[in-house]
């Protein structure tokens, strides 16, 4: 053997099934057959003009004569549904082997403990199959958002081979309790996708009981998932203006290039109820995220304060080639806008494929913004978090046997996160700001603080105060790449307040194997921001806020015990 070693070989296989089944949906198809109907004037009766060689014989729609026209056998016509199912399946096979390379020399002079070595390979295979019937595969649902086309079976998979090695460099010396560095590195083959390889190298330096330094350098890889890959390509409906509409006009979005637009600053532009369409979807032809990360910190023990620890830690992350995918707010914005320049116009125009009769971006299946998955140009992301833990037992400040109490607090300073839609477009910081491009808010600063009592009763009591920082919309941002311009939004939505949260909960510890937990979320019921789609397009559904950012059902009440 090269050095004394353990060794781990595993395998798994996974899969995740999707069925969904849409009820209650109006088939456009029926719809139009129903409408068209002979006589076009006169008493009737009527027959549909168009008879389907196949399904059910078409029924007239009377859409006419005010509530109760329409019979059920008109209803049964136009009714329909959608189906839609498949699956994602991943495979892993790994194995490795580990230990130290003492016997062969592997140890500092400085060192008390030998290199620590570890050698491994893995190959992963994952695939995604989607199939949705013909209604939807053909846009037929009304209201749906556009059609779901199907996905044959497609996958990736990957071998890599990775080494690691923690090196302790100097231990038990004046001022060098532990300086130990930690290496490696991992090769990976993808297919599709070509090779890449990653490493890391870090460093801690526990100074002291007292006190740890530690810092590193990573370069990271991220391949695309076969969610991002493969994802049929589909036609959704987004909230936003056509800078060259009527509205667009109005609000001041649009920009010389739209006289090449047909009717342009007319109504018929405008997207119904700020709805236009958007094309999303997977990309075949994605290449890997790549980052390069630094972090800095220290870890503080200090001997005078018993039972009590910080960490403070910066990070600054750089990721090119972020996987994303182009705002279609931003993709209006670069090619028609007021700052709209000729390169900028020429990359975004051909993202917008416009109406051939109307020139509108709305039109069901015949217009969209083009908003699908690609490498963009580079995300970063730098600040510091903090972190605290500090445990008192009661006894000390004279209420003995009343248990004792722990304090946990963690906050993040975010500095900023930057991001280049496209190389040589230009960059914006999205840090205090939220909106159609920045997405959720994005505060300087949030924290949490837990307080708890370990009574002696066998029962924990805690309370905890979360904090977020107050945010503004992007779009009365400097920037010309977030919008309008400083003061261009002055509705109500051009603004989220600070905000903070109380939750109370308990703990009852009955046996050794059976706890009782309860408690109320949000005890004070703070509501969340109410914003709307038309200032503020929200990404994250119908909710009128922001959700997983903000308590949008308010006190929560819970009780939880095992089975």
């Amino acid at each position: 053997m090269l050095f004394r070693s353990n060794y781990n070989v595993y395998g798994q296989i996974g899969t995740a099934r999707f069925q969904e089944e849409q009820f209650g949906d109006l088939s456009l198809t029926n719809i139009r057959n129903a409408l068209q109907v002979t006589p076009q004037s006169g008493a009737g009766p009527y027959s549909c003009i168009t008879t389907p060689a196949e399904g059910p014989p078409c029924v007239p729609l009377d859409i006419f004569n005010g509530f109760g026209s329409i019979t059920p056998d008109m209803s049964k016509y136009i009714d329909t549904i959608g189906i839609q199912v498949g699956y994602t399946r991943e495979e892993v096979a790994s194995a490795d082997v580990n230990g130290d390379l003492g016997r062969w020399g592997g140890k500092s002079p400085w060192a008390k403990d030998p290199i620590a070595a570890d050698f491994g390979v893995e190959w992963r295979d994952e695939q995604l199959e989607f199939d949705s019937d013909h209604s939807l595969q053909i846009g037929d649902l009304a209201g749906f958002g556009g059609a779901s086309p199907s996905q044959p079976l497609s996958g990736i998979h990957v071998a890599e081979g990775f080494t690691e090695f923690r090196v302790p460099i100097i231990q038990d010396a004046p001022f060098f309790q532990d300086l130990t560095a930690e290496l490696g590195y991992r090769y990976s083959v993808y297919s599709p996708g070509g090779t890449t390889n990653t490493w890391k190298a870090d460093l801690e330096w526990q100074v002291t009981d007292d006190f740890k330094f530690r810092g590193g350098m990573n370069r990271a890889v991220r391949a695309p998932n076969v969610i991002e890959l493969f994802t049929p390509v589909n036609d959704v409906n987004f909230s936003g203006v056509d800078p060259c509409s009527a509205n667009g006009h109005k609000e001041g979005l649009n920009g010389p290039n739209c006289a090449t637009v047909p009717n342009n600053g007319a109504a018929l532009l405008n997207c119904p109820a700020d709805q236009c369409q958007e094309e999303v979807g997977g990309n075949a032809g994605l290449k890997p995220e790549e980052a390069i990360t630094y972090t800095a910190g220290m870890v503080i023990t200090p001997s005078f304060i018993e039972n009590f620890s910080a960490t403070i830690d910066f990070y600054d992350i750089k990721i090119q080639h972020f996987i994303s995918t182009i705002s279609p707010t931003l993709t209006l914005t670069e090619c028609y806008g007021p700052n709209a320049t000729t390169a900028s116009e020429a990359f975004f125009c051909p993202l917008v494929t416009r109406d051939p009769t109307t020139h509108a971006i709305w039109a069901f299946q015949t217009s969209f913004v083009q908003g699908t998955n690609l490498n963009t140009g580079y995300l970063k992301a730098q600040g510091v978090d903090f972190g605290m833990n500090w445990a008192k037992d009661l006894d000390d400040w004279g209420m003995t046997g009343d248990g004792s109490i722990t304090v946990n607090f963690i906050g993040t300073l975010s500095t900023q996160k930057i991001e280049e839609p496209l190389p040589g477009l230009g960059t914006y910081d999205c840090i205090g700001l939220y909106g159609a491009t920045c997405g959720v808010p994005e505060p300087e600063w949030r924290h949490k603080v837990r307080v708890t009592w370990t009574s002696p009763w066998d029962i924990d009591f805690s309370a905890n105060w979360r904090f977020m920082g107050e945010s503004h919309v992007d779009s009365n941002s400097n920037n010309p790449l977030l919008g309008g311009g400083p003061g261009t939004d002055v509705g109500p939505d051009n603004h989220i307040n600070v905000y903070n949260w109380l939750d109370l909960s308990a703990d009852w510890h009955i046996s050794p194997n059976v706890d009782l937990r309860g408690g109320v979320n949000n005890v004070l019921g703070v509501d969340p921001p109410i914003l709307t789609n038309t200032t503020t397009p929200l990404p994250l559904g119908n909710a009128n806020t922001y959700l997983g950012t903000y308590d949008a059902l308010g006190r929560q009440v819970f009780i939880a015990a095992p089975l």
